[in-house]
């Protein structure tokens, strides 16, 4: 154990002196440019996964909009975003997980990983290189199975939404609860085995929050005794996350806001 310890202070250490380091400069060709700022990249995110642990971790609610699901996580160190994690899942699309990797606030890496639907080739990875937060190359690989994909080798693509790597700023909002997704009381939804706070607003499109109810208290009782009264009120929920696909209530009260 006192062995593992010490490596894993060594990894730390080593990925903070990378994390402070000066921008790098290359002089060659372009396809030695393209190799070499794969190369850095991809270390940097392998340095980061592997102490991603040590870092500041804070997620969003889950959303859902149809039949799809989202939240997203950010992992941050000394305040500063090194990391958005979003995860999603979707009936018709299936699950993706989507990984943005931030150095000095410039994008870095961007690797996406799905599992698709209707397709003999469900397994999917992805990945997207930035200088200076200009793509410069893009790389896909897909397989039939997961243990398929590792052998895959990536080929270079040509990406369909490049505006996706300027979400940053909606996923501090769907962190913060703002813009769209500052939601208000919409009711109580009650199953056999499950009760759920419904967050949301009157739009038909707009996004809503469920929030698992494991144990009743005064709060949720007087929600429960009074929907109607509360209906379209700010609510100040403590929540934490149940694996990726749920939130459980802790407590809660009215919002001063």
């Amino acid at each position: 154990m006192k062995q593992v310890g010490i490596v894993l202070e060594l990894i730390t250490l080593g990925f903070l002196l990378f994390l402070s380091s000066n921008k790098f400069s290359f002089a060659g060709d372009s396809r030695n440019f393209d190799t070499f700022n794969k190369s850095y990249a991809n270390s940097y995110a392998d340095s980061l996964n592997h102490i991603l642990h040590t870092f500041k971790k804070t997620s969003s609610l889950l959303y859902t909009n149809d039949d799809q699901a989202f939240r997203v996580s950010r992992f941050s160190y000394h305040n500063e975003p090194v990391l958005y994690v979003e995860y999603s899942r979707s009936a018709l699309l299936g699950i993706t997980e989507k990984r943005y990797y931030l150095k000095d606030k410039n994008l870095v890496l961007f690797t996406e990983n799905s599992i698709v639907t209707n397709t003999n080739r469900p397994y999917i990875s992805t990945k997207a290189y930035f200088k200076n937060n200009a793509l410069f190359l893009s790389e896909q690989r897909s397989a039939a199975s997961r243990a398929g994909l590792t052998t895959a080798r990536f080929q270079k693509t040509v990406l369909k939404n490049e505006g996706q790597f300027s979400d940053m700023a909606r996923f501090e909002d769907a962190i913060d609860q703002e813009g769209e997704f500052n939601l208000v009381f919409q009711g109580i939804a009650e199953y056999p085995k499950a009760k759920y706070i419904i967050l949301g607003r009157d739009n038909y499109s707009a996004y809503r929050a469920p929030i698992r109810v494991k144990a009743e208290d005064e709060f949720i009782r007087e929600l429960c005794t009074n929907i109607y009264q509360y209906h379209g009120s700010k609510l100040d929920i403590n929540w934490k996350p149940n694996g990726a696909d749920e939130v459980y209530y802790c407590s809660g009260k009215l919002s001063k806001h």
